[in-house]
C-alpha cells in the first residue's frame, strides 16, 4: 500500500493550479485571436459589399481587435477577482449565514470553542482566526476561509459545538488550523 506524502501532494496541486492559470489566459488570448480576426474579416466583407474603401489602419486590425478582445476578458477577471478580495471574508461569510462568535458570550458551548481555539492557536504558534458559529445548521462541519492579507476566519456549525466532546471539538478546530497553517485557504 502505497502512502502519500501531503507535502508531495500540496506541491502537485500548486503546480495544477499554475498550469490552470496558464491554460485560462491561452484560452483567453485564442478566443481573443479568433474573434479578433473573425471581426477584421467580417468587417472587411461589409465594407468590400458596400463598395467603400478600407481605411489604412485596416491591415491590423485583427490584431488590434485582437488585442482589444484579450485585455476585455483580462481585465474583466482581474476586476471580478479585486472585487472577491475586497468584499473579503466578511461578505463570503455573510453569505452563509455565520455568525461571529464574541469573546464575551456567555453560552458555554461557545465559550469551549473559544478556549479550544485558544489552545490550538498557542500550540501552533499561529493567530487566533476570527470565530464563527453557522446557526441552525444540523451537519457537523467547519471550514476556514482566507482572502489575501485579511485574517482568517474560522467556522463551525452550531451542531458541531454542541454536540462533539471537547477531544472531538479540539481535533476538528486543529485540523482548521491545519489548513490555515499551510496556507490551504489563502487565494
Amino acid at each position: 500500500m502505497k502512502t502519500t506524502n501531503f507535502f508531495e501532494a500540496q506541491k502537485r496541486a500548486d503546480t495544477q493550479s499554475t498550469l490552470w492559470r496558464i491554460l485560462f489566459l491561452m484560452t483567453s488570448a485564442c478566443i481573443a485571436f479568433l474573434v479578433g480576426f473573425a471581426g477584421a474579416a467580417i468587417f472587411k466583407m461589409l465594407m468590400a459589399s458596400a463598395g467603400a474603401e478600407l481605411p489604412p489602419w485596416n491591415s491590423n486590425l485583427g490584431i488590434t481587435v485582437s488585442l482589444l478582445v484579450f485585455c476585455f476578458i483580462f481585465v474583466n477577471f482581474f476586476v471580478h477577482w479585486m472585487k472577491l478580495n475586497k468584499v473579503g471574508t466578511r461578505a463570503l461569510l455573510s453569505l452563509t449565514g455565520a455568525q461571529r462568535i464574541r469573546f464575551d458570550t456567555t453560552k458555554p458551548t461557545e465559550r469551549r470553542f473559544i478556549n479550544v481555539s485558544q489552545e490550538i492557536a498557542l500550540a501552533s504558534g499561529t493567530k487566533l482566526p476570527e470565530l464563527y458559529v453557522l446557526p441552525r445548521d444540523e451537519s457537523i462541519n467547519a471550514f476556514t476561509l482566507d482572502l489575501m492579507d485579511q485574517k482568517a476566519a474560522l467556522v463551525v456549525t452550531e451542531s458541531a459545538i454542541h454536540w462533539l466532546t471537547r477531544s472531538e471539538l479540539q481535533g476538528v478546530v486543529a485540523h482548521e488550523f491545519a489548513h490555515i497553517l499551510n496556507s490551504d485557504v489563502a487565494v
